[in-house]
């Protein structure tokens, strides 16, 4: 719409205007709903001011009448005045004076009757004014309402995605150790550092060893797609992964036959940070059979090696690489 057209259309056409933009609000997206809104005001404030400069109008020539009726009830009054003095000067004339003076009365009764009539008409005008000003402001409690819904569906979209940024696994490894006489239990892996742990030989097959690693997802988002490769020093041979499906692994067991280094680990859940310890197989072991993944490294060791490293490296989605180093020491059961 030009200067022009805006200055001349009437209040019907801006009222048409601003349901026009009213009625885009249910297709228009969350970023357009507050420009929509304020269009749509610009038009209906534009209608009030045009209301309020009718109004104040109309005020000023009801006051303009009052002044004159006043005016001429000032005059009226003079005229009384006028034929007073004529009666103290002529006492012939005082039937005369007397019928000039109902006159007067009559037309100052009449003045009167008009000028309560202004005022009445004066009252009614502030009265439709007060009603108009009150539509205006619920039309614009309403915007404020809209406006106020959408900043809020905004911030809880805001919120989502700095929530969803936020969210990412975390792993933590632990390794099992055992001593003849004091049992078995978990020894907590430092990305950074180095970890011990006593691994069993198997006692059919001396030359087969088994380290047992229970991997936990400590963050706030499934493990996905984890992945774990195994790393280990010359003259020994990593021969599969395996799961621990069924309770913990027994040493006792005779070796299987396994080819495979790699082994697809299913989706992790976060484990609960208030989780207790299933401790099943001893007190002193801690693995939760809920939440903690078991991995068992099954390796071919010469029987004249007993101590060696053994790096472990997890990826995952939305996983940076991370590397663990196991001082493995091994004996005879």
């Amino acid at each position: 719409m030009k200067v022009e057209d805006f200055e001349g259309a009437s209040k019907k056409q801006l009222v048409q205007k601003a349901n026009e933009f009213f009625s885009k609000l249910d297709d228009a997206g969350h970023e357009q709903r507050p420009a929509i809104l304020t269009e749509a005001q610009f038009y209906l404030q534009e209608r009030d001011r045009r209301h309020d400069s009718w109004i104040s109008l109309r005020d000023l020539i009801l006051e303009l009448v009052i002044i004159v009726l006043i005016g001429l009830e000032l005059w009226s009054a003079r005229t009384e005045g006028r034929i007073l003095e004529d009666i103290n000067k002529s006492t012939g004339a005082t039937a005369a004076t007397m019928s000039k003076q109902f006159e007067v009365l009559d037309r100052m009764n009449a003045s009167t009757g008009q000028t309560v009539k202004a005022i009445a008409n004066l009252q009614d005008a502030q009265d439709r004014s007060l009603k108009s000003l009150d539509s205006s402001l619920a039309i614009t409690r309403r915007m404020e309402s809209a406006i106020s819904t959408q900043l809020t569906v905004l911030k809880s979209e805001q919120q989502a995605r700095i929530d969803q940024q936020n969210r990412h696994p975390a792993v933590e490894l632990r390794a099992r150790t055992f001593e003849f006489n004091k049992g078995s239990w978990t020894v907590l892996m430092d990305p950074g550092g180095l970890a011990g742990a006593n691994i069993p030989r198997n006692q059919d097959a001396p030359t087969h060893a088994i380290a047992m690693i229970y991997l936990r997802n400590v963050g706030n988002m499934d493990l996905v797609n984890a992945v774990v490769t195994p790393r280990v020093p010359g003259g020994i041979v990593v021969r599969c992964l395996d799961f621990i499906t069924l309770g913990l692994y027994l040493a006792g067991e005779e070796p299987r036959d396994c080819q495979s280094q790699f082994a697809v680990i299913p989706p992790i859940v976060p484990r609960p940070k208030n989780r207790s310890t299933d401790s099943r197989e001893s007190p002193s072991v801690d693995y939760d059979s809920a939440y903690d993944f078991g991995l068992l490294v099954q390796m071919t060791v010469p029987r004249q090696i007993h101590v060696f490293d053994l790096e472990l490296v997890v990826k995952a989605d939305q996983l940076e690489p991370v590397r663990y180093r196991l001082q493995c020491h091994l004996d005879l059961q």
